[in-house]
């Protein structure tokens, strides 16, 4: 799913919501839940980085997937495994995986 923090505060409400009910469903059920995280650009985002998609995945993209996660988690959203996109730096990926198990109160931006 497309989920950028700083984009369409109703749908991303919307879309959170729409996951809480898939994930409660499928853990009554005894299954389990993936979820395949993207977060794409927005146009400001991109306007205010001219457009450089590469310093957008090494420097904005982590923290807004940090973000993403603590946000879809706060709205009840509990993945079993979490499938993210790759990220350059190995900090990242350690910050990630902790925001992922709920051990980091806030991401890092």
């Amino acid at each position: 799913m497309r989920y950028n923090p700083e984009d369409d505060e109703q749908l991303n409400r919307r879309q959170a919501g729409r996951l809480r009910e898939l994930g409660n469903y499928l853990h009554r059920h005894g299954r389990y839940f993936m979820f395949e995280l993207l977060v794409p650009a927005t146009v400001e985002q991109m306007e205010r980085l001219e457009g450089d998609h590469a310093h957008y995945d090494r420097e904005l993209r982590p923290s807004l997937m940090m973000g993403a996660m603590k946000e879809l988690q706060r709205a009840g959203v509990e993945p079993d495994v979490w499938k993210i996109e790759g990220l350059d730096a190995r900090e990242d990926c350690v910050i990630v995986a902790e925001v992922a198990r709920r051990t980091l109160e806030a991401p890092r931006l």
